[in-house]
């Protein structure tokens, strides 16, 4: 069972940093829901951005396009993305396709079986030139020309899930789906008794293994390491509960634990506008059976418990955001997804000034390596960081979408005659050692000064520093000279080592340095497992 998690995007201008930190978390994949926005333009632009992670709709309305319309975006996303997308549909209730979508509202089921017939249709003649003869009640695929092909593709086989609840709809994806949205409004009775039967009945009618269906769903968690914090979120998720449970569709998720007449309670409250009174009506009990309670510690362990043997793909309700307790949060992708966070190394932002600075200000807080005595403030780094914009790289790694290292040149003396020499820096959090990370930064700002056209790279290290002398003579630096007992601090005299690594040899004669923008560098990237 893999874990994944919606995409927490607010607006398009916000889905880079969103899809980047899931996919540096190790989440497997993003989904999107198609609620205020379109659910395909956020994908194209994850797609941009991440290297690994699936891409998925959860859901794409499917009735508001037509089957061609949904095909030709699947496909150029599956393109983009390097075969990482996941197509998700569902129908939506009528209300919506009539009175939202302004679309016509007419046999769910077996329109839904004909779009996503007509949809691999499109796709084996996009792939394979196959001539289109695709007639059914709802739609038809007769005709395509070499103008209007979308042509062929490096991974044709595009999965689709599609979403549902009642008995047909788990039918048909067991019978032609590769996956099934679960709605989050279930409980593993409901599954047991309602969804995986009827999905075996579908893959058996058609001769096919039921488990070539994925189940995937986005649960209810309620997750706090203090009782407080649970106590806080049981409300919210009420809440949630009692907004899905008043609608008609979802009767049959409480009808199975015999509370069916509180589906028409909640609905008279629903249509009273009293949504305060709805989550009076779910109870202790009814939680206990639609969420997940735990800490952040055992949270993992319980959701895979209940889960286990009957889901393929699992997120929170609640997704994934950068910087919201991201250390628990990779406690629990770990045990799940069984692998270590991305480490990924990229340009620095100024948005992760207050992360360099927490590094930083920790090793001037407990260690000689940095010889200033006071934590360092936010402007002390907007300044420095200003100051060699567009001339001197500043990288930063992350993983698991918290930035753990830092690595950046600056001016080694201010005088002209030393405009070729760069002084490089490089600290890690202390959280991070020993795993690469110092590595993986100067994997990449190595070479980005050489293109430059630098000649010469000075590291000064404060002494002893046995993990920084190692690090940089792995990289070529040779030990240029030491001063003896220059800083007093904690206490005591240290003294300072100057490393040198030279790019270019005596002959060189140098032009003007490259400005980073010219290199591309402002993007420049690099994945480590």
């Amino acid at each position: 069972m893999k874990l994944d998690t919606a995409l927490a995007a607010a607006t398009l201008k916000d889905v880079p940093d969103a899809a980047r930190a899931a996919e540096e978390a190790g989440f497997d994949a993003v989904w999107t829901a198609e609620t205020g926005h379109d659910p395909y333009l956020p994908l194209a632009i994850a797609a941009e951005h991440t290297k690994r992670i699936k891409l998925g709709t959860s859901i794409a309305v499917a009735f508001p396009r037509s089957p061609l319309a949904h095909a030709m975006i699947a496909w150029d996303l599956q393109a983009l993305s390097g075969g990482r997308f996941i197509l998700g549909l569902g129908t939506q209730v009528k209300a919506h396709n009539e009175r939202r979508f302004g679309v016509k509202w007419e046999s769910p089921g077996p329109r839904l079986r004909e779009m996503i017939q007509m949809i691999r249709a499109v796709w084996d003649t996009f792939q394979n030139g196959t001539r289109p003869s695709f007639k059914g009640k709802f739609y038809e695929f007769t005709l395509m020309t070499p103008f209007f092909n979308g042509g062929p593709i490096e991974h044709p086989n595009i999965p689709i899930y599609i979403a549902g609840v009642n008995e047909y709809m788990c039918r048909l994806a067991g019978e032609l789906c590769d996956g099934f949205h679960v709605h989050p409004f279930h409980s593993i009775k409901y599954l047991k008794e309602r969804i995986l039967p009827n999905i075996k009945a579908g893959a058996e009618k058609v001769g096919r293994d039921p488990s070539a269906c994925k189940l995937s769903t986005a649960a209810f968690v309620i997750v706090g390491d203090t009782e407080k914090e649970r106590e806080g979120l049981k409300g919210l998720v009420k809440q949630q509960i009692a907004f899905y449970a008043s609608t008609p569709a979802y009767r049959p998720v409480l009808e199975v634990h015999g509370w069916g007449e509180t589906q028409a309670k909640l609905n008279d409250k629903a249509r009273a506008g009293d949504w305060g009174g709805m989550a009076e009506l779910i109870t202790d009990e009814m939680l206990e059976v639609y969420a997940t309670t735990g800490t952040w510690s055992d949270i993992a362990g319980k959701l895979k418990s209940k889960y286990e043997g009957i889901l393929d793909r699992l997120s929170f309700y609640v997704p994934y955001r950068k910087g919201d307790r991201g250390e628990r949060w990779r406690e629990v992708i770990r045990a799940f997804n069984g692998c270590a966070p991305v480490l990924t190394v990229r340009a620095a932002r100024e948005d992760d000034l207050e992360a360099i600075r927490g590094i930083v200000n920790w090793a001037i807080e407990n260690t000689h390596y940095n010889f200033n005595t006071e934590p360092q403030s936010l402007a002390h780094w907007r300044a420095e960081y200003e100051a060699g914009r567009g001339r001197y790289p500043w990288l930063v790694a992350v993983s698991g979408g918290e930035v753990v290292g830092v690595a950046y040149a600056g001016c080694f003396k201010g005088r002209s005659a030393y405009d070729w020499t760069a002084e490089v820096t490089v600290y890690v959090s202390h959280l991070h050692q020993r795993r690469g990370v110092g590595t993986a930064l100067y994997e990449t700002l190595l070479p980005l000064l050489e293109a430059q056209g630098f000649h010469t790279l000075i590291a000064v290290i404060a002494l002893p520093n046995e993990g920084s002398i190692a690090l940089h003579e792995r990289f070529g630096f040779v030990n240029a000279g030491v001063t003896e007992q220059v800083g007093w601090k904690l206490g005591r005299w240290w003294s300072v080592g100057h490393w040198q690594k030279l790019l270019r040899d005596e002959a060189h004669v140098p032009g003007p340095t490259v400005p980073l923008e010219k290199l591309g560098a402002a993007s420049a990237a690099r994945r480590s497992a």
